[in-house]
């Protein structure tokens, strides 16, 4: 009996004699046939493929501008301090501030405020400025004082002590958390302003407000997200050359703290060498400079005539040998692991290098202006000699904020690729929120 050859059809191929599906047999422009997946998972695929970047393109579209970016940054604020108010304080804003009773009295406090066992935290000591930015008495409304320095820092508490309608007792908790709700804000805004002129898109601004030492300071009530936004925003007035606005600006960072002195001191030097070489005069430009110098000397010397321990102790305290303090707290806490607070200190500590570093890799390339970079070397100078408390103690690095900002600054102004620092700092923004949140 013979075997007869049955010739294939037109509409049959060698894959369909092996249990492939017609509909998934495709040819290409040969005559080899090949097979493709099946419809629908690859169909599936491209659906999400395709829906991913429509999502990525409207939010390019709607986060271009930095008013928006600024109100998605208010809007993270607001939620962090509904959360903290409703888990850590329990409804209470004046456990924001974390009065401690070595420095508070229970008794003479006002109502509102709970005090807690031990020394507290900073934020007792700017609420009580704003009841009376100015009463200098060492000791009123139940809080005393502990250095002048504190006096010394003037700003984020007159701030909220307008806002809260002259130092009302029971507005002035609220007064300082919507001061910096408001700030992050603005920190928010120019640096999305910051990020369009070196030729980034404005979501980049996020970057700047996302430094993981601001929900600590948002959290407890202290100036650093104020100081951010009036020394940001002094960087953005010098570029525009707006002389009498950057002036104002910046007299009123160097009154929040004294770290912005050294970004001031850095564009008058400048100033001066440049001044000098072209044999020019002075000229509105320095105003910039002169107008926040004479500012922080004058309030410096009123607080001195007030104040029984002379500023030079106060910065003595604050500052000592470059890298000593640095190495003992990381030998402190690299011995600590795997402690939380271990963990949570080293990994901040590392993002924080690993940022500045990032910052010098590109230095050959930045086109960030002479004065703000001479202002990112002086902070880091700053940063590696302050004091073993600062780098020791578990404040989310919050001291750091201004290094950080210019090595941010640094960094939009050049090539780098920014998607690992973003994960990197977003890795540290996240457990410090949940901390905030959850312990006060």
């Amino acid at each position: 009996m013979t075997t007869e050859n049955v010739a294939p059809t037109a509409d049959s191929s060698p894959q369909q004699s092996r249990g492939y599906p017609r509909s998934e047999v495709l040819r290409d422009s040969g005559d080899e046939p090949f097979v493709r997946a099946p419809r629908s998972s690859w169909q599936a695929k491209a659906t999400w493929q395709r829906v991913a970047r429509v999502m990525v393109r409207q939010w390019s579209v709607w986060a271009g501008s930095p008013t928006r970016v600024s109100l998605l940054a208010l809007c993270a604020g607001i939620l962090i301090v509904v959360a903290r108010l409703a888990l850590a304080a329990h409804g209470q804003p004046g456990d924001f501030v974390v009065a401690g009773r070595d420095l508070a009295n229970p008794s003479l406090v006002p109502h509102g405020i709970r005090v807690f066992p031990g020394t507290g935290y900073d934020g007792q000591f700017f609420y009580r400025i704003a009841l009376d930015p100015a009463n200098f008495s060492r000791r009123a409304f139940g809080i005393r004082i502990d250095a002048s320095y504190r006096f010394q820092r003037i700003g984020y508490p007159a701030i909220a002590w307008l806002a809260s309608l002259g130092g009302i007792h029971l507005l002035v908790p609220w007064s300082l958390i919507g001061v910096n709700l408001v700030s992050i804000g603005a920190v928010a805004y120019v640096g999305a302003l910051l990020a369009r002129q070196a030729g980034r898109h404005s979501a980049w601004g996020l970057l700047m407000v996302g430094y993981f030492g601001f929900p600590f300071s948002l959290s407890r009530d202290t100036a650093e997200i104020v100081t951010a936004a009036f020394t940001l925003g002094g960087v953005v007035a010098l570029r525009e050359r707006r002389w009498i606005l950057a002036a104002v600006v910046l007299s009123a960072a160097v009154l929040t703290r004294e770290t912005p002195v050294l970004v001031v001191f850095a564009y008058g030097i400048l100033r001066i060498v440049g001044l000098a070489r072209r044999r020019e005069l002075p000229s509105v430009a320095d105003l910039a400079w002169v107008l926040p110098g004479v500012v922080f000397v004058g309030w410096q010397g009123l607080v001195s005539l007030f104040s029984p321990t002379p500023v030079a102790s106060d910065l003595a305290s604050n500052l000592g040998l470059p890298f000593v303090a640095m190495g003992r707290a990381a030998v402190h806490w690299f011995t600590s692991l795997p402690a939380p607070a271990a963990d949570l200190w080293v990994e901040q500590a590392v993002i924080l290098i690993v940022v500045i570093a990032l910052a010098d890799t590109v230095w050959r390339e930045t086109t960030a202006r002479p004065n703000e970079r001479l202002a990112f070397v002086l902070l880091v100078c700053l940063s590696v000699s302050l004091a073993y408390g600062i780098w020791n103690g578990q404040a989310d690095f919050r001291s750091f904020s201004e290094t950080y900002l210019f090595a941010i600054l640094v960094l939009f102004e050049s090539r780098k690729r920014l998607g690992p620092v973003a994960v990197l700092v977003a890795l540290a923004w996240l457990p410090v929120v949940v901390h905030q949140v959850v312990f006060i």
